[in-house]
C-alpha cells in the first residue's frame, strides 16, 4: 500500500481522539477553588529562621543539607530604579553590578 493511503488511514482515528479530548475537556470538572484569596498574604515556610541586626538588616536563614558542604547566599535590596529622584538617576543599576564586581 502506498505511503500517502496508509497516513491517510491514520487521520479519521486521531480526528476522533482529538474530539474525545476536546469534548472530555468541556465536560471535566473545574479544580477547586484555592484556599488563599488573592489579598491573602503567602503562608511562610516556618523552617525558616528570620530576624533584625541591630543595623536594621533583615535576614533569613533555612537549612538545606543538599548539595553537602555548600552555602547560598542571596542579598535583596529593596531600592531600585523607581525609588531614584530625578537626579540619582542610574543609582540603582550601578549599585546592582558594582554588588557583583569581582566575583567569578
Amino acid at each position: 500500500m502506498p505511503t500517502v493511503f496508509r497516513h491517510a488511514a491514520v487521520i479519521p482515528l486521531l480526528s476522533c481522539l482529538l474530539w474525545v479530548q476536546i469534548a472530555s475537556a468541556q465536560t471535566a470538572p473545574k479544580p477547586a477553588a484555592s484556599a488563599l484569596a488573592p489579598a491573602d498574604r503567602v503562608p511562610f515556610d516556618p523552617a525558616v529562621t528570620t530576624g533584625t541586626l541591630p543595623n536594621g538588616l533583615r535576614y533569613y536563614i533555612r537549612r538545606n543539607t543538599r548539595p553537602e558542604k555548600r552555602v547560598l547566599l542571596q542579598l535583596a535590596v529593596k531600592a531600585g530604579s523607581v525609588d531614584e529622584a530625578d537626579d540619582q538617576q542610574g543609582l540603582a543599576h550601578f549599585l546592582e553590578h558594582m554588588a557583583f564586581n569581582g566575583t567569578k
